[in-house]
């Protein structure tokens, strides 16, 4: 299992349950498992990459998500996004400090960048999805 940080036994039960959808949501990402992925998201879900490597993006619902892993997957090959900590609270929020990895198609290169991952769920579902390259862009104040 990836690390939760530290304060995760001070999280509410409901906090809690709001980090491991999305422990489960990196899980199914990287086992290509994109029914197991869609499952985890709300119908009118937003993803926003604007603030990150290409495709800088924003995507909305489960359309926008397919063409949104489409745009990734014809960027970058040998992708890995490994989670570094998770943090909880503030009710609907949990922010992920990550490690992204990948082979840019285009060019050969390998590129290696940290990232935080904001995500807002409603009714135990993702429904916002926003990611900043630099993970000291966010901390978990919000």
């Amino acid at each position: 299992m990836h690390g939760r940080g530290d304060h995760y036994e001070a999280l509410t039960p409901a906090e809690r349950e709001n980090v491991e959808v999305i422990r489960r949501g990196y899980d199914a990402f990287a086992r290509g498992d994109v029914p197991g992925l869609l499952a985890l998201m709300a119908e009118d879900i937003e993803i926003d990459q604007r603030g990150a490597l290409p495709p800088n993006e924003q995507y909305f619902g489960h359309a926008g998500t397919l063409k949104w892993l489409g745009d990734l997957a014809a960027l970058w090959e040998d992708m890995a996004i490994q989670p570094l900590d998770y943090h909880g609270g503030h009710r609907s929020l949990v922010i992920v400090n990550a490690q992204f990895s990948a082979r840019q198609r285009s060019t050969g290169e390998m590129v290696e960048a940290s990232a935080s991952h904001i995500f807002h769920l409603a009714d135990g579902k993702i429904s916002l999805l926003r990611i900043y390259q630099d993970r000291g862009t966010v901390d978990a104040s919000g």
